[in-house]
């Protein structure tokens, strides 16, 4: 072999060894969820970013992106805010429709969680965790359209729930919102003044993410509303 071929053969197998280990460290990105607080009687501002994943809550994710491109939480108030505990982001009203049906959601999902035998999901609570709430606490595949995120461990709910994200960005401003002065126990700690979704966006990052996997619901919009949470769990 002449030296100029020799030359030519050693980076062709240098570029060859770099697109292999590059290739073979390729991965999606996980998708990222962008909340945006504005309005209400509070008046109060500020954005929050949610990384997700698909990997641990792949249904649960694919039905939050679902919503979130249906337009369902643009609009919505913070439903919950427990001091040090969690803020939740729900329809309190049971009257917020899906943009392509005009109707509110009528589906369930299964919780993927350790106490529903979805054992591939090892998340634990912590600071600024994401996860799915539900219609009926005793009932784990009642959730859909709830979801809230803690301000730190989360003993009580530790494989309860469907964590599927956590906070990167604004973490802030869930304190701030978890701060504010809220009506009591007896109508689930709603802010007094009124914090707004102006609106949710999703970066998918290149990925397509189906519908997701629906249950029939036990729980309509009409029913007695039977809180995820209640104070007999501090």
């Amino acid at each position: 072999m002449t030296g100029k071929r020799f030359v030519s053969f050693i980076l062709m197998s240098v570029m060859l060894l770099c697109f292999c280990l590059t290739g073979c460290q390729m991965k999606y990105e996980n998708p990222v969820m962008t909340i945006n607080f504005a309005g209400g009687t509070s008046g109060y501002e500020g954005t929050v970013k949610i990384e997700l994943y698909p990997d641990k809550a792949p249904n649960t994710v694919r039905n939050i992106i679902y919503l979130v491109q249906q337009g369902f939480f643009d609009g919505v108030k913070v439903n919950m805010a427990v001091a040090g505990s969690f803020v939740e982001i729900a329809d309190g009203s049971g009257l917020r429709t899906l943009g392509n049906t005009g109707a509110a959601p009528d589906y369930a999902i299964e919780g993927e969680c350790a106490a529903n035998g979805f054992e591939t999901n090892d998340l634990k609570f912590e600071k600024g965790s994401v996860a799915l709430s539900r219609y009926e606490k005793t009932d784990y595949d009642s959730g859909v359209d709830g979801f809230f995120i803690t301000l730190g461990q989360f003993p009580d709910a530790e494989g309860e729930f469907a964590i599927f994200g956590k906070v990167i960005e604004g973490m802030n401003v869930i304190e701030d919102i978890s701060n504010m002065k809220v009506t009591g126990a007896s109508l689930h700690y709603e802010p007094v003044y009124s914090v707004k979704v102006e609106s949710i966006t999703v970066a998918t990052k290149g990925r397509k993410f189906s519908e997701p996997d629906k249950i029939d619901r036990k729980y309509f919009v009409w029913n007695s509303y039977c809180p995820w949470w209640t104070p007999d769990n501090d």
